[in-house]
């Protein structure tokens, strides 16, 4: 399951993932430094509130560029030209994204934001806003989850899990450690 992350670090960063088995906390703290360092210098990243026809647009040339992998954060935010309900507009977003990933074999991660429920429950598919549109356009719904804590000096322990794998059904979960 959490090949999914380690490949992806992988093919960003290019470093061997698996070099991190034998690492001392504190190298394991230097190699976590690294990887952002490599992430920032090799992910673009575009601010700004975007319509999805524009977002479809600037994925299209991208790729022309050999970029694979797209994140947007977060789906809500994204503006849409339909006026009707919040559910037709989330719809319009997903099923855009679902078809734009087949078409161009690439992988789309939409962030989403999640209802305001219990602080600290483990969150799941129906947690998601929109949740019925998200779930039925998505291949795989990854979520995360972290305690609550009031000590933000320390390392903090997140689950990552699968609610959805439509790709090879496999269910997984991992933990991840975030170190301060």
């Amino acid at each position: 399951g959490s090949q999914i992350a380690d490949r992806l670090i992988e093919a960003t960063c290019l470093i061997n993932y698996e070099d991190r088995k034998t690492k001392t906390r504190d190298q394991l703290k230097q190699l976590d430094k690294d990887i952002i360092q490599r992430l920032k210098d090799n992910v673009k990243i575009r601010k700004g509130k975007f319509y999805i026809e524009d977002i479809i647009s600037r994925i299209r040339k991208d790729t022309k560029n050999w970029t694979r992998i797209f994140f947007i954060d977060y789906l809500q935010k994204i503006k849409s030209r339909w006026k009707d309900t919040k559910n037709d507009e989330i719809w319009d977003r997903t099923f855009a994204m679902a078809e734009l990933s087949i078409e161009l074999d690439i992988a789309i991660f939409c962030l989403s934001q999640l209802k305001r429920g219990e602080r600290n429950a483990i969150p799941v598919l129906s947690d998601l806003r929109d949740s019925g549109n998200i779930e039925q356009d998505a291949d795989t719904v990854i979520m995360l989850h972290r305690e609550l804590s009031s000590d933000w000096q320390m390392d903090h322990t997140m689950l990552m899990y699968t609610q959805k794998n439509r790709v090879n059904w496999e269910i997984w979960e991992t933990q991840a450690t975030i170190h301060k």
